[in-house]
């Protein structure tokens, strides 16, 4: 368990709520710029490290280094995993790529995927399966997997919002972009009671940079 972040804590439910607020990004950005960004009251940082398409997003372990430099205090990584090839190879190539422990964890990032020969299937079985093989790769690793979604995703991947409930117990990070930082708008699906972060607005600028809006 010390190998956690604070931010995995929370998304456990092991560490009391506090409210905090930070950014997801797909660029490249500099120590300054994340350095602006945690001024403006980020606390926690969540670069792509995986892209659609299977392969290495190589900005991944510089942004995790840079945030770090710059004084974010909680710094997980995304992965957009592609169905056309083995969950558990784009798994392990990424944390063998991504080096060390300097990030927390690794959200799977469960849409709609417009990269070529890696959309979700129409056999719901073999959605679910991948994505289980994602999730035990992960923590056969060491890492600590969350999955990031929202409702109307999970049902078109998996055809409703009720199937492939087999992920309650890690952590998810829900995508609505109604600008509001609460749960309010919190409606359940695959079989979470709750969320342990919501994404509340879509691509933004702030100190130059592109980048979601979540909290926690």
């Amino acid at each position: 368990m010390k190998h956690l972040t604070a931010l995995a804590l929370v998304a456990l439910g092991l560490k009391s709520a506090h409210a905090a607020h930070g950014v997801d990004f797909s660029t490249s950005l500099s120590v300054d710029t994340l350095a602006c960004l945690h001024n403006n009251g980020m606390e926690f940082a969540i670069p792509r490290a995986w892209c659609s398409f299977g392969g290495m997003d190589w900005n991944g372990p510089s942004n995790v280094n840079n945030a770090r430099a710059a004084g974010i205090p909680y710094v997980d990584i995304y992965m957009f995993p592609c169905k056309g090839k083995s969950a558990a190879d784009q798994v392990n190539t990424l944390i063998n790529n991504m080096g060390g422990s300097n990030y927390g964890m690794i959200w799977l990032d469960i849409e709609s995927n417009p990269s070529d020969n890696c959309e979700w299937s129409g056999d719901i079985n073999s959605n679910c399966a991948f994505l289980d093989e994602l999730v035990r790769t992960v923590r056969g690793r060491g890492k600590v997997p969350g999955i990031y979604s929202s409702r109307h995703m999970w049902t078109e991947i998996f055809g409703s919002p009720d199937n492939c409930a087999w992920f309650s117990d890690v952590p998810l990070w829900y995508a609505h972009y109604d600008g509001e930082d609460n749960y309010n708008d919190w409606v359940s699906f695959g079989g979470w009671g709750r969320p342990a972060m919501k994404q509340y607005q879509g691509t933004s600028y702030l100190c130059g940079a592109g980048v979601d809006y979540s909290f926690w």
